[in-house]
């Protein structure tokens, strides 16, 4: 079966089983750019981001993800791939250590990016505890940096209700989760790293307004239901 296509028919899966299930609701997709480099930035709070991500942008995207999710370790200290990496290759996964720097994955993506491809990465790094917008990491205001390519904001919230940390799969029936895509912005040396971080996190926490951001404790904590399992 044609690649381009099954990427397509998973796309629409995802996006009808989000409608059907959670009550996605996608805004801002006219802003996504249609073609070229792009670093895709969205906000993080559950395994359920990246397959939302990837199935509301209008384009192929390759995805940075910790290494952890596709390569297990025995108990003789032996690496071995999990079946789930199968399907990473597929995505166009990078894969990611988060334990220092990981100077392939940095080349990888930026590989990518010359290519005009858009990559996927989580600012905050890891998924909210809490369904608040963390610090964000350097990482991704390097990336941008570096390669010169335009930085997509993105807000997802909800998703937490649906797929917290701690939980085995996603709920069927919660939600509603809601996506918001801001404006591309292009960031120039000699910006610095940590500023080009607090202004990405301004412009995503401008997309939640102030209503959402009060609410993006969205009640799973209260429920019981944070957990505390490893993060993307």
């Amino acid at each position: 079966m044609n690649v381009k296509f099954t990427y397509r028919l998973t796309q629409w899966t995802l996006k009808f089983l989000g409608f059907a299930l959670w009550k996605v609701k996608a805004e801002g997709r006219d802003r996504v750019p249609r073609d070229g480099a792009l670093i895709v930035a969205p906000t993080h709070e559950s395994y359920l981001d990246p397959l939302l991500i990837g199935a509301y942008l209008p384009r192929d995207l390759s995805f940075m993800a910790r290494r952890t999710l596709f390569v297990k370790t025995t108990e003789r200290g032996e690496r071995r791939r999990r079946l789930f990496s199968a399907w990473g290759r597929w995505a166009g996964v990078i894969e990611l250590d988060r334990e220092g720097a990981d100077r392939a994955a940095l080349k990888a993506a930026l590989g990518a990016l010359a290519e005009g491809r858009a990559v996927l990465v989580f600012p905050e790094g890891t998924r909210s505890p809490d369904g608040e917008v963390q610090a964000f990491r350097a990482g991704v205001a390097l990336l941008a940096l570096r390669s010169g390519a335009p930085v997509l904001p993105i807000s997802i919230e909800g998703t937490r209700r649906v797929w917290p940390k701690g939980r085995k799969g996603p709920r069927m029936g919660a939600g509603p989760v809601r996506i918001a895509f801001g404006e591309p912005v292009k960031y120039e040396r000699p910006a610095k790293a940590e500023d080009v971080a607090a202004d990405l996190r301004r412009r995503i926490l401008d997309l939640r307004g102030r209503g959402q951001q009060d609410g993006a404790r969205d009640g799973a904590q209260s429920r019981g239901e944070a957990g505390g399992g490893s993060s993307t």
